[in-house]
């Protein structure tokens, strides 16, 4: 091919690329949060029983397979707080 049509090709891609970076794009991010920001071990327990109400039949059975019946729940299974949520939003 001729230096022409690479000279072509090249403008195009980067009028492509320059025309996608002035669209507005919505922006995905990964947020990781060090804790549940629990006050107390009574929240903890009151949240843990809210959690257990909440799992589904099928997800205990499928715990069960790998573990034990102590450990079916544990902390990930806790909602996010509210606040780390709302931080988010603002």
């Amino acid at each position: 091919m001729s230096k022409l049509v690479y000279s072509c090709v090249a403008i195009l891609v980067l009028g492509f690329t320059e025309f996608s970076l002035c669209e507005e794009q919505p922006q995905k991010y990964w947020v990781f949060f060090k804790d549940k920001q629990i006050g107390s071990l009574s929240k903890k327990a009151a949240m843990m029983n809210t959690a257990k109400e909440n799992i589904s039949v099928r997800a205990l059975k499928r715990r069960a397979k790998v573990r034990a019946n102590a450990n079916l729940l544990d902390d990930h299974d806790l909602p996010v707080s509210a606040n780390y949520l709302q931080t988010l939003m603002d």
